[in-house]
Formats: structure tokens, C-alpha cells, sequence
């Protein structure tokens, strides 16, 4: 890693904790939710138009701009296509002249190929470039080769509405919690972790498949601030507990004890360790 760059993961990691502590303060409840996504809602066609202005039209190496330049589509286009057919049509417009990508295409494990058009791109290339990159975690590769993600506080903001209307719809949120994520890199387990607090809710357990004194340096320096920071704002996040996938009768006897107890907990998890449990 060049220095430039340490330097920016340093500036980073230096906002992300700063703004962390207020992040959980602001707790989250369903009707304000609600009335965050309602209005979010509202101004969809606006949002949508504003992040192809910013994030695609006003940056030269977007993936995306070339793919649009070559479906000879500009940005007053969209704005007359989202007036007149609203988001859906927009966006059903938009595919059948060949402005999409595939699964493969998004991971970068194949250029974006159309008709006279053949682009090489990494995954990387798709990185939000309006969103607050304030730490580094890696997906659960599920689905292939896991990719490096960054992402920040704004993100999870938003997020949070969702999910505290999903406990609220399922009379959960007052369920015990239970994580079966890997530790970070990792990113879904810090996230449900995090998202989970600052909706008021208690995280009981954190067990993970990999174990923390195995993650690089930085990533354990991440998650030790993140507890830290966060036991600070009142937020008690249970830190990660190794569990490999040959002992799921482990969680399997932890959910076991919480319904005995006539309280059947939440459980978070990857398919594969479902299954296993």
C-alpha cells in the first residue's frame, strides 16, 4: 500500500470513528422510519437523476457513462424518459437499449460486452463514488470470490429504516439476537451489529466463522475502536465469537435455550450456515 494511500485509509478510519458515537445516538424507531422512506419515496425520480448526474455524466472512467454513451443516451435523455414514464419506466427503458449489467459483469469477472462495445472492469469499478468511504470489509464471497467493499455511516443510515420496519412488521424487535457472521473484514456481521444498536436493540450473541486473531492488523484495530466507541455510546456489542461450521450444534443448542425459555430469538446467518444449524 503507497503512502497516498494509507494516508486516505488513516483520513477514513478517522471519520468513521468520529461519527460514530453520533451515528448510534441517533436512535431509529418505525415512525420515524417510516417517514424517512415515505419521503424518500417522494423524491426517487429526483434522487436517481442527481446520483446519474454526479456518480456516471460527471465522472470520465464510470463503467456506466460508457455504457450509456454507447447506447447514445445522455443525461437529458433520462431526465425526459424519468418525466415521462416515472423510475420503473426509466429504468425498463434503460435496459431494453442495453444500459444493465449481469452478475458477472458487476463482479468484474467478465468485461461488460454489447454489440461493437467491449469494456474490461473490476469489481471496483462499481464503488458508489458518492458514498462516504469510511472503512474497508469484504463480502462473504456466497456466490464466488470474496470483493473488497467500502462503505460508511450514510449508508447504514439509511438501511436502518428498513430494517426497523421489518422487526416492527414481524413483532421481533424485541426478540433476542443472534449473529452467525464472520468477524470483520467481514462486513454483513459488523453491519447487522451496528444497524441492531442503533434501532435500541440488544445484540445477545455474535458468533462468527472466522476467527478475529486471524484478520489482518488494521481489520482488528477496526473492530477493537468499534466496540470500544460503541460501548461508549451505551451500545454493548458482544464481540465475535469463533464457531467453526463443523460445530453448528453449537447454535443450534443457544437457540434451543432462548425457545425453552418461550422467547424464540432472531437469527442472522449466511444459507449455507442455516442449513447447517
Amino acid at each position: 500500500m503507497t503512502i497516498r494511500a494509507r494516508l486516505r485509509e488513516t483520513a477514513a478510519a478517522v471519520r468513521y470513528l468520529s461519527g460514530l458515537r453520533p451515528f448510534l445516538n441517533r436512535r431509529v424507531d418505525p415512525d420515524t422510519a417510516r417517514e424517512r422512506l415515505r419521503a424518500s419515496m417522494a423524491r426517487r425520480e429526483q434522487a436517481f437523476a442527481l446520483l446519474l448526474q454526479r456518480g456516471v455524466f460527471e465522472r470520465e472512467r464510470s463503467p456506466w457513462r460508457a455504457l450509456f454513451a454507447w447506447a447514445g443516451i445522455d443525461f437529458d435523455d433520462v431526465r425526459k424518459l424519468l418525466a415521462a414514464d416515472g423510475l420503473e419506466g426509466t429504468l425498463e427503458r434503460l435496459h431494453d437499449a442495453g444500459v444493465f449489467l449481469s452478475l458477472e459483469e458487476f463482479k468484474g469477472l467478465r468485461p461488460i460486452e454489447r454489440p461493437g462495445f467491449s469494456l474490461p472492469v473490476s469489481a471496483e469499478d462499481f464503488d458508489n463514488p458518492l458514498s462516504a468511504r469510511q472503512y474497508e470489509a469484504r463480502t462473504g464471497g456466497s456466490s464466488g470470490n470474496a470483493r473488497r467493499v467500502m462503505a460508511g455511516l450514510d449508508l447504514l443510515e439509511h438501511e436502518c429504516a428498513y430494517h426497523a420496519l421489518f422487526y416492527a412488521a414481524h413483532g421481533a424487535a424485541d426478540r433476542p439476537l443472534g449473529l452467525w457472521l464472520p468477524a470483520p473484514p467481514g462486513a454483513v456481521g459488523i453491519k447487522n451489529a451496528l444497524m441492531r444498536s442503533k434501532l435500541g436493540q440488544r445484540v445477545d450473541a455474535w458468533f462468527s466463522q472466522s476467527r478475529v486473531d486471524d484478520a489482518p492488523f488494521r481489520h482488528r484495530l477496526f473492530a477493537d475502536a468499534t466496540f470500544r466507541v460503541a460501548g461508549s455510546a451505551g451500545a454493548a456489542l458482544p464481540r465475535p465469537s469463533y464457531v467453526p461450521a463443523s460445530e453448528a450444534g453449537r447454535i443450534a443448542a443457544w437457540l434451543a435455550e432462548w425457545c425453552a425459555r418461550g422467547r424464540a430469538p432472531v437469527f442472522l446467518s449466511t444459507p449455507s450456515a442455516a442449513v447447517r444449524t
